[in-house]
């Protein structure tokens, strides 16, 4: 699996603000209420866009165990829960980075399919991006040709927060999440360089 790169994490305080691509990819894609069957990202990679059954999301999110809120002795052994025990709230800001992690892994690999490449890009069959990973320490799970492609996407294909965000979007849009569910993810996903430390895809025949 590959190994542990910087993560997009969640806010630490109200302070904090979505980036202006961050914005811009939400809005664009929230004010566009058309099917999209296919996105551009910024390199000029086209993908293919398809939906995915909403328990199959659901059940990668489960997956995730969520952290249990400590309790404090507030007197005469009266026990009460701290929501603002410091490590809880690391914790929280952490499940809240892998449970969008989670989903969005799933909606890459099984709602994404790649159309077309630029000349200068390598697709998931070469070998150059494998060696630039290689080069810098990582180790792309490449058990499977879902594997390989959803690490080819992570960790090359994507090279923003605005086209995970515009790519998460459209697949939810055509899978019929609740737009709910859909803020409350990607309101998660701030900051940072670069995506994930784990693409989470079981192997499969290739």
């Amino acid at each position: 699996m590959p190994t542990k790169t910087n993560r997009r994490k969640a806010p630490k305080g109200p302070g904090e603000q979505e980036s202006p691509p961050f914005k811009a990819a939400v809005e664009a894609v929230t004010e566009d209420t058309s099917p999209q069957n296919e996105v551009a990202l910024q390199n000029g990679v086209v993908l293919n866009v398809r939906s995915v059954p909403p328990l199959l999301i659901r059940k990668a999110v489960g997956k995730v165990k969520k952290p249990i809120m400590p309790r404090a002795d507030v007197g005469k052994g009266r026990m009460e829960d701290n929501p603002g025990d410091p490590e809880y709230n690391a914790a929280m800001d952490e499940y809240g980075q892998q449970t969008f992690d989670a989903g969005a892994n799933v909606m890459l690999a099984a709602g994404t399919s790649l159309k077309s490449v630029p000349k200068d890009i390598d697709k998931p069959e070469d070998g150059g991006w494998l060696e630039v990973l290689e080069a810098a320490g990582f180790e792309p799970d490449l058990q499977s040709k879902t594997s390989r492609y959803l690490s080819w996407l992570s960790y090359y294909a994507i090279t923003s927060e605005k086209d995970v965000v515009m790519v998460v979007m459209a697949v939810t849009k055509l899978s019929g999440v609740p737009e709910s569910e859909v803020a409350a993810a990607v309101e998660t996903f701030r900051g940072g360089e670069a995506r994930g430390d784990d693409n989470g895809v079981p192997a499969e025949d290739s």
